[in-house]
């Protein structure tokens, strides 16, 4: 790690290069996954549950055995192909306006009649996981493996 003092506030680069003020904050998110320093949760359902609408999730690499499910606005971005959700992910009613970056997803994505302005990029998805959009104005880019 490298770091340095600014106006007394310690900063800490991880060895990924994300940035944190301390060893349970990564600057701009609400709460961040995984079992590396600086996490904040080691699950995802976990995180979901603390953090408040309108909030962002990190989750680092890793490959985290879970039935996502989530009906409010969130942010939720990997850090690439080696950020692995290995199970479903569900968009709930409620969800609208919700970003899903940077991660791999191995089974089912399901986005709800109701879950609206959906924005799902830089994701890839194993071939034999299905997509299944019923909302309207989603923005759904994946990579099939």
């Amino acid at each position: 790690f490298m770091s340095y003092t600014p106006n007394q506030e310690k900063i800490k680069i991880s060895s990924t290069g994300l940035i944190y003020a301390s060893a349970f904050e990564f600057l701009g998110y609400n709460a961040v996954v995984g079992t590396q320093e600086g996490a904040t949760h080691s699950t995802i359902t976990a995180a979901i549950t603390d953090v408040p609408s309108g909030g962002k999730i990190l989750i680092l690499s890793g490959t985290f055995v879970e039935t996502i499910s989530f009906a409010k606005q969130l942010t939720i971005e990997g850090v690439g192909r080696s950020t692995v959700i290995s199970g479903t992910l569900t968009l709930n009613d409620g969800s609208d306006w919700s970003r899903i970056t940077n991660l791999r997803i191995t089974g089912a994505i399901t986005v709800a009649a109701n879950a609206n302005s959906i924005f799902i990029r830089d994701c890839w998805q194993d071939a034999a996981g299905t997509l299944t959009n019923n909302g309207t104005g989603n923005s759904i880019l994946l990579i099939r493996e």
